[in-house]
């Protein structure tokens, strides 16, 4: 217990023998911190493993690929985790370990023809010698994925309520449905659509904003009445993204808000992720349904120097425009500014390409206008 003890520091975390933390723990190996070089030396006495690598920042994935380079320089075993890890970054990931091993030749990406052939489930092995990718035949049942696109007004109250009968309905009927929404405040409006209409149909709101300690709660009710060996019958769960990774949901039908496509994967496997004990207990077959907003009109092309209602703005002589470098008769380029955010957004907002537009600086002049 006295070592235990000991170990609990925020310093020493890493040096014990076995861990489970989050990934924060081990970036901080790979930065200019103090006691930096205690975790690193933890990490460089075990092996490291990263799970849904795929799911970080842009930061966070510049960190990883220093921290994996230490690690390929101490010659540390690392396993990489990830159901939708796309081929561009798994190359990345292997080169930043083969740097620090002193191997800096590009590792070459895989044709399309051969992604095609070798699809996920795949094993890829990086040493200092070489590096290889090793298909692995798939161990479980095939499953028929149905997909549905439902298109709707951003905020569109009808658009919900018509959602939470389909949910409603599908409960009724004996599955198990969710709807993850990217916000918790859609994912509370979503709730009380459904409460209003399932009447006494199993319900569940699960989403990042509950106090922790009601949180886990209801985070063991999910698992026990949507996991694995959750029991027979319908019910509705409304989520925001906290269920796409890391909890071992099962479904039968899963409506979700339009996202990335690799999270788009990962909600997906969350659809007849086991075999039930009865084949009652299941459809034969799963659906997955988008929630995409309605696709605007592109806007009329706007002649130089008109407004959209026919008219010339009285301060811009007639043929006034913003020509972008290398011309076009697009906004431009303007001084001082690498994109010419401010002038597009004077272009909108007036309705014609001005000679000149407003900065902090000053009025300043169009490239070629």
């Amino acid at each position: 217990m006295a070592c235990a003890r000991w170990l609990l520091n925020r310093k020493r975390v890493l040096l014990a023998q076995l861990g489970v933390g989050t990934i924060d723990q081990a970036l901080q190996a790979a930065l200019t911190i103090r006691h930096q070089f205690v975790r690193m030396f933890g990490l460089s006495r075990n092996v490291l493993i990263v799970d849904e690598v795929h799911a970080y920042d842009a930061y966070m994935n510049v960190l990883l690929e220093l921290l994996l380079e230490w690690m390929g320089a101490l010659r540390v075993p690392v396993v990489l985790l990830s159901a939708t890890l796309p081929s561009v970054r798994r190359s990345e990931l292997v080169a930043a370990w083969r740097r620090g091993a002193g191997q800096y030749d590009e590792v070459a990406l895989a044709p399309l023809a051969d992604a095609v052939r070798d699809p996920y489930p795949l094993v890829t092995v990086a040493t200092e010698r070489e590096t290889q990718s090793l298909h692995v035949d798939e161990t479980g049942p095939v499953k028929t994925l149905q997909l549905e696109i439902l298109e709707h007004r951003s905020d569109d109250g009808e658009a919900t309520d018509s959602v939470a009968d389909r949910l409603a309905r599908a409960a009724a009927a004996g599955a198990r449905v969710v709807w993850i929404r990217n916000t918790v405040r859609e994912a509370q409006a979503a709730w009380h659509a459904v409460a209003a209409r399932a009447g006494e149909t199993e319900k569940c709101l699960f989403h990042a904003r509950f106090r922790a300690c009601d949180r886990s709660v209801i985070e063991r009710t999910v698992l026990s009445r949507f996991g694995r060996d959750a029991p027979a019958g319908g019910r509705v769960l409304v989520a925001t993204q906290v269920v796409e990774q890391s909890l071992d949901l099962d479904f039968d039908e899963l409506h979700t808000d339009l996202a990335p496509v690799d999270l788009m994967l990962q909600r997906a496997g969350r659809l007849h992720r086991h075999e039930r004990a009865a084949a009652r207990h299941r459809r034969a077959s799963c659906s997955l349904k988008i929630l995409r907003p309605a696709i605007r009109a592109r806007p009329p092309e706007l002649s130089e120097g008109a407004r959209p209602d026919g008219l010339r703005h009285p301060g811009v002589a007639d043929g006034s425009q913003c020509i972008e470098a290398g011309g076009g008769g697009k906004p431009g380029n303007v001084a001082g500014q690498t994109l010419c955010g401010a002038c597009l957004n004077y272009c909108t907002s007036h309705g014609f390409w001005p000679a000149s537009i407003p900065t902090m600086k000053g009025r300043v002049p169009c490239p070629g206008a």
